[in-house]
């Protein structure tokens, strides 16, 4: 027997307990199994599990968040995109609670998305302080830097696992409009530090 989903080994806990409750006929050496799959299967599927997969065992942040996504949601909502998930995450650890994104159920605020969608455990692993090789942090939180002509903000970044293919960069930086306007993950080399005048 092997347990699919989170919903499934909800299932079989479940009807676990039941067999237990009637207690006729049960095999209990095969019931004390069966649970044992279904509750490794639920803690390895948490968000915090997850997070700690990136952390810890190389798993890819944006399959780890997808994971969650599609498994441990039970809303009514249609899950937002990956790159939604990052800006209110990148948001989320700004403060920026009452910012408002558009999702295609419409608009919702930081707060709502991370409380909706549970993706809080994901927010340390978007706002990664580790120095590069150099032993710095070239474009911290809050730098402005150029993006293909255009002046942008850094408002999060992670680090990029040596396992992810391709792979450019050490770090990748999620960066707005300068009017607000969030766009994406890029990588550090994509970006360049503005000159003093560009600033203004």
């Amino acid at each position: 027997m092997k347990i699919k989903d989170t919903e499934t080994a909800t299932f079989v806990l479940d009807n676990a307990k039941t067999q237990m409750v009637l207690g006729a006929g049960v095999d209990v050496g095969e019931l004390i199994e069966t649970l044992a799959w279904a509750l490794d299967e639920l803690a390895e599927r948490t968000a915090e599990s997850l997070m700690k997969a990136v952390l810890n065992e190389g798993m890819d942040c944006d399959g780890a968040i997808r994971q969650h996504l599609d498994d441990n949601y039970r809303g009514e909502l249609e899950t937002p995109s990956l790159t939604k998930a990052h800006a209110a995450l990148c948001y989320f650890n700004l403060g920026q609670m009452d910012r408002t994104l558009d999702l295609s159920d419409g608009p919702m605020t930081v707060a709502e998305i991370v409380k909706e969608f549970g993706l809080a455990p994901f927010a340390p692993l978007l706002n990664d302080k580790e120095p590069d090789s150099n032993g710095e942090v070239q474009y911290p939180v809050g730098t402005l830097v150029d993006y293909e002509g255009e002046v942008c903000r850094v408002i999060g970044r992670r680090w990029v696992d040596v396992s992810d293919v391709p792979r450019f960069d050490d770090f990748e930086v999620f960066i707005e409009k300068k009017d607000g306007t969030p766009l994406y993950f890029v990588g550090e080399s994509m970006v360049e530090p503005l000159e003093e005048d560009e600033k203004k």
